[in-house]
C-alpha cells in the first residue's frame, strides 16, 4: 500500500521508467530537502510572524544548511512576492571588501529602480535625503547602484564622524528600513556567516528518503542500503552525496538493464573502509583524478570560493595551462559550479576545503605568492577592485621571505594602497588587517629608508583600528608612532586617536590622562576672561588662521569633558576650567566647526550654577554655530546641551523634545551613539510629560530600555523603566 501511495504522489520517481544514459549510467542525488519537515515548518512558522526580523539556521558542515535555507526562503518569498537577495561570505577574505553585504543592498537598488513607481521613488530620495543629508554620500561607494535611485554629490561626503563603523551601520540601517517602506517585503540571504533554526545530521529516514529518490526504488527496498550508509557518514547529506557517487564511480551501485533499475553490492559496501571525516574522504578522492583535474582545483582552492574567470584568463599563459577547458571538465564532475557574472565557484565549501588540503604548507605558500604576483602585475593600475583586492589577498598569503627588499617594499605599498580602498568601502577588518600586512613587509630600518611609507602604513592602521574599538592594537601602534616619527603633529594625532578609543571603551582613566598629556604638551594653560559680546558678534567672528590646529585642540578638550561627564570620580570639578579654556581658545584665535561645543559646555557650567538665562544665550549660539559650519557631530552634542540643560526652562516642553529628536538625528549620522541615545532618552521623558498618547510612546521606551541594558547604563534603563510602568499605570 506504501509503494502504491509513492507511486500516485510521486510517478517520475517510483512509476516511470528512470531515464539513464545507457551509455554512462548515472543517477543524480536529489535537491529535495529530505527528512527536513520540522525545520522547514518552523522556518515558514518564523517567517510568517511580523515581528521576526531575522532567522539564522546553523549546523555542521555539510549538513544542509544553505540548501534548506536557500529553498524554504525562495520558495516563500515567492509565495509572498517579496524581494530576496542572496550572498555568500568568503571565509578567505579575497573578494572586495564589504562585497558580501553591499551586493545584496546593491540588487535592492536595482530590483527598486526597475519596478517602483516615480512617486515611490521621489519618496525614497528626499526621505533618504531627509535623514541622512550629506552622509548619503558614504552609500554611493558600497552601492554603485544607488544613483539609480537619486542624484549623489560624492565630494559633499562629511568627513567628520565619532565612530565610523556605527556611521556607517547607520547608513545601510536607514536605506533598507527607507527603502523597505516603499518596496514589497524584503528578505536577505547571507550563507556561511560563521558565527534558530539547529540543523542536524538526517536520521535513518531523511538518509533513506534521499537514497530512496536519487535510485528511484521503493523506501522498503533501499533501506538496508542507508542503514549501511549512515553507519559510514552518521547521516551528513554532503558526505552522503559524496559516498553514493563514489560507490557509483567504482561499480558498487550499477545500473541493471535487464530488469532497468538501480542495484547495489551489499556485501561490498558493508566490509567497505570509509574515512569518518568527510573532508578526508573528498581528498581521498580527488586524489584519484588526473593530474591536470587535481591542479586546477588546487589552483581554484587557492583563489577563493567563488573566483571571477577573467582571474583564470591572466593565470592561463603564464602557467602554460588551458584552465578554461580543465575548468569545465571539472564542473562536468560536480566539484565546481558555473555561477553569474562570468564567475565559477566550488559546489560546497568542503570540495574547496578539501582540493586546498591537497597541498602541502610549502605548496600553499608558493602557489599564493606566484598567483599573486602574476594578478598584481595585470591589475595593479586598472580599475579591477576585485581581482586587485584578490592578488593582495594572495600575496599576503604567500610566503615573501625569499623576496629582495624592493619588491616586499613595493608590496608593503599595495597593501597600504588596498588598505586605504577597503577603509573607504568601510571595511574596517580588511583595512587594518591590509596596513598591518603591509608593515610587515618593511624592511627593518624602514623608519629610516621608507620613512613616509612607514609613517602612512602606521597611522592608517591606528584609525582603523580604533574604530574597530581595538585598544591593544590601536595603543601598540600609536606608541610606536610616537617613538619613531619627525612630526610633532602626528604623535598628537594618534595618541587622541588613542584616547578616543579609550574613552568608547569605557577606560576613562587612561582616557583622560592621554588627553591631560596631549594638552600639557601643546603648552595648554588656563587664562580666561569672558568678553561681553551679542549673538551676532560670536556668529560673525573671524575663523580661526590655523584651523586645523583649534579644531583638534578643542577636540581634545571635548574628549576630555566626555570623560568628567561618565566619570564618578572629583574631576567634574575641572568642568569649568575646560569649558573657560575652550572658549578663550574660540574668541581668541576664531571659529572653527568645534567651537560651538565651547559655548556647550561653558553653557552647562552657568546652568549648573543657576544663570538660566546666560546659559540658554550660550546654548542657542552653540547650536547656530553648529548649523553655520554644517556639522552632524557637533549638532548633536549642542542640541543635547540646549534641551537637556536650560531649554526647558524656556521653551515649551514639545519643542525641547523636537530640539532632541532632530539631536538624535544628526548623532546617528556620524555614529556618535552615545549622543544619540542620550538624546532619544530626552525626547522620550518630554514627551512623556507633554501628555503624549501613551501607546505610541511605550514602543519607544521598550527600544530606549534595550539600547540602555546592551550599553549597561543602568540609571538610564532604570529611569526609562520608570517611564514605562507610569505609562503603563496611566492607561
Amino acid at each position: 500500500m506504501e509503494d502504491l501511495i509513492l507511486m500516485r504522489d510521486n510517478p517520475s520517481c517510483y512509476l516511470e521508467d528512470p531515464i539513464v544514459d545507457l551509455s554512462n549510467p548515472t543517477f543524480l542525488t536529489k535537491d529535495k530537502l529530505c527528512g527536513r519537515k520540522e525545520e522547514v515548518a518552523r522556518i515558514e512558522s518564523l517567517f510568517m510572524q511580523r515581528s521576526c526580523n531575522g532567522i539564522l539556521v546553523s549546523g555542521g558542515a555539510g549538513a544542509g544548511k544553505s540548501q534548506l535555507a536557500y529553498s524554504v526562503m525562495a520558495r516563500l518569498t515567492s509565495q509572498t512576492e517579496s524581494y530576496f537577495f542572496k550572498s555568500k561570505f568568503d571565509q578567505t577574505k579575497s573578494s572586495i571588501p564589504f562585497s558580501t553585504v553591499g551586493s545584496v543592498f546593491n540588487q535592492l537598488c536595482d530590483e527598486f529602480h526597475q519596478n517602483a513607481t516615480e512617486s515611490q521613488s521621489t519618496a525614497v530620495r528626499i526621505q533618504l535625503e531627509a535623514a541622512l543629508g550629506s552622509q548619503v554620500a558614504i552609500l554611493a561607494d558600497i552601492l554603485p547602484s544607488l544613483f539609480k535611485i537619486m542624484s549623489v554629490d560624492s565630494s559633499a561626503t562629511s568627513s567628520e564622524y565619532v565612530d565610523r563603523a556605527m556611521n556607517v551601520s547607520f547608513t545601510l540601517r536607514t536605506f533598507i528600513e527607507t527603502v523597505s517602506c516603499y518596496s514589497r517585503r524584503v528578505t536577505f540571504l547571507f550563507d556561511d556567516v560563521q558565527f534558530t533554526v539547529h540543523l542536524n545530521n538526517l536520521n535513518i529516514d531523511g538518509v533513506n528518503e534521499l537514497v530512496s529518490q536519487s535510485l528511484n526504488t521503493f523506501p522498503r527496498i533501499t533501506r538496508p542500503l542507508a542503514l549501511a550508509l549512515i553507519s559510514k557518514t552518521q547521516g551528513n547529506p554532503l558526505f552522503l552525496h559524496q559516498l553514493l557517487e563514489s560507490l557509483r564511480l567504482h561499480g558498487l551501485i550499477s545500473f541493471n538493464l535487464n530488469s532497468r533499475r538501480w542495484i547495489w553490492d551489499m556485501d561490498k559496501i558493508l566490509n567497505l573502509e570509509v574515512s569518518d571525516s568527510v573532508l578526508t574522504f573528498m581528498v581521498e578522492e580527488m586524489l584519484q583524478l588526473p593530474e591536470e583535474l587535481r591542479h586546477v582545483l588546487k589552483i581554484s582552492a587557492c583563489l577563493g570560493s567563488s573566483i571571477k574567470l577573467r582571474a583564470f584568463d591572466i593565470l592561463a599563459p603564464e602557467l602554460n595551462v588551458d584552465l578554461r577547458d580543465l575548468l569545465r571538465q571539472v564542473v562536468e564532475k560536480g566539484y565546481m559550479l558555473r555561477a553569474p557574472g562570468e564567475r565559477i565557484q566550488f559546489a560546497h565549501d568542503k570540495v574547496q576545503e578539501a582540493a586546498y588540503e591537497m597541498q602541502t604548507d610549502t605548496e600553499k605558500k608558493t602557489n599564493h605568492l606566484n598567483f599573486g604576483l602574476i594578478l598584481c602585475l595585470s591589475v595593479i593600475d586598472g580599475d579591477e577592485d576585485e581581482l586587485f583586492f584578490l592578488s593582495m589577498s594572495q600575496l599576503n598569503r604567500g610566503d615573501m621571505s625569499s623576496l629582495p627588499t624592493p619588491k616586499r617594499t613595493m608590496i608593503a605599498a599595495l597593501n597600504h594602497k588596498a588598505g586605504c580602498r577597503a577603509w573607504e568601502l568601510s571595511d574596517f577588518p580588511t583595512a587594518l588587517s591590509m596596513h598591518q600586512q603591509g608593515i610587515a613587509n618593511l624592511p627593518d630600518d624602514h623608519w629610516s629608508s621608507e620613512y613616509d611609507l612607514s609613517r602612512k602604513l602606521h597611522l592608517s592602521a591606528v584609525e582603523a583600528s580604533c574604530s574597530l574599538n581595538n585598544i591593544e592594537v590601536t595603543k601598540e601602534l600609536a606608541q610606536v608612532v610616537v617613538r619613531n616619527t619627525r612630526n610633532q603633529d602626528d604623535k598628537l594625532k594618534v595618541s587622541f586617536i588613542a584616547s578616543k578609543c579609550l574613552l568608547q571603551c569605557d577606560q576613562l582613566d587612561e582616557s583622560r590622562e592621554v588627553s591631560s598629556a596631549i594638552l600639557k604638551q601643546m603648552n595648554e594653560r588656563m587664562k580666561f576672561r569672558l568678553e561681553k559680546m551679542t549673538n551676532e558678534q560670536v556668529l560673525s567672528m573671524k575663523l580661526s588662521k590655523n584651523q586645523d590646529r583649534d579644531k583638534f585642540l578643542l577636540d581634545v578638550y571635548i574628549s576630555l569633558v566626555a570623560v568628567m561627564q561618565q566619570s564618578k570620580s572629583s574631576d567634574r570639578r575641572r568642568f569649568p576650567d575646560l569649558g573657560l579654556r575652550m572658549m578663550e581658545i574660540t574668541l581668541s584665535n576664531g571659529l572653527t566647526p568645534a567651537s560651538g561645543m565651547a559655548f556647550t559646555v561653558l553653557s552647562a557650567v552657568f546652568a549648573s550654577a543657576g544663570k538660566a538665562d546666560l546659559a540658554y544665550k550660550l546654548a542657542k549660539i552653540a547650536l547656530r554655530l553648529s548649523d553655520k559650519f554644517d556639522s552632524n557631530r557637533y549638532r548633536g552634542r549642542a542640541s543635547l546641551g540646549l534641551g537637556g540643560f536650560v531649554a526647558w526652562a524656556k521653551e515649551p516642553l514639545r519643542a525641547c523634545a523636537e530640539i532632541h529628536l532632530a539631536g538624535k538625528q544628526f548623532a546617528d549620522r556620524c555614529g556618535d551613539m552615545v549622543t544619540s541615545f542620550s538624546n532619544q532618552q530626552f525626547y522620550i521623558m518630554y514627551l512623556f510629560c507633554c501628555g503624549t498618547d501613551l501607546e505610541k510612546l511605550q514602543p519607544l521606551l521598550k527600544k530606549q530600555i534595550e539600547r540602555a541594558m546592551k550599553r549597561e547604563q543602568h540609571f538610564a534603563s532604570v529611569s526609562a523603566y520608570g517611564v514605562y510602568w507610569a505609562s503603563q499605570f496611566l492607561r
